[in-house]
């Protein structure tokens, strides 16, 4: 989905603490998880649908229905995240939220 909204031109920001709360129960009615299947042929159809969005490398490759958009390459997601798809690799910002590492206490990961 981010790539999806990302392609078609949609920015993202996620708030280091949350911002928004909401209390509530799903016990009076059945939730999607217990109402799916366990589907494994549409699960690896899946997968290989998410996988073919986010590892098209040509700029002119067809477009799959209900695909990326046309405002953002996945090339600049791809950028944006730091992430890879292709060669797994994550790129160290990313490992610290694109914060320099000095902004973060270092201390409280230390073991006493």
């Amino acid at each position: 989905m981010a790539a999806r909204l990302w392609t078609h031109g949609y920015d993202f920001y996620a708030p280091c603490e949350a911002v928004v709360y909401h209390l509530w129960s799903r016990s009076h009615r059945p939730t999607f998880t217990s109402l799916q299947r366990d589907d494994q042929a549409a699960k690896k159809a899946s997968l290989e649908r998410v996988l073919a969005l986010l590892l098209q490398a040509k700029e002119n490759e067809p477009m799959i229905a209900c695909g990326l958009g046309r405002e953002r390459s996945i090339q600049d997601f791809h950028a944006a995240q730091g992430v890879n798809w292709l060669t797994h690799e994550i790129q160290w910002t990313s490992l610290w939220g694109h914060r320099d590492p000095i902004e973060f206490d270092l201390t409280a990961a230390v073991d006493t």
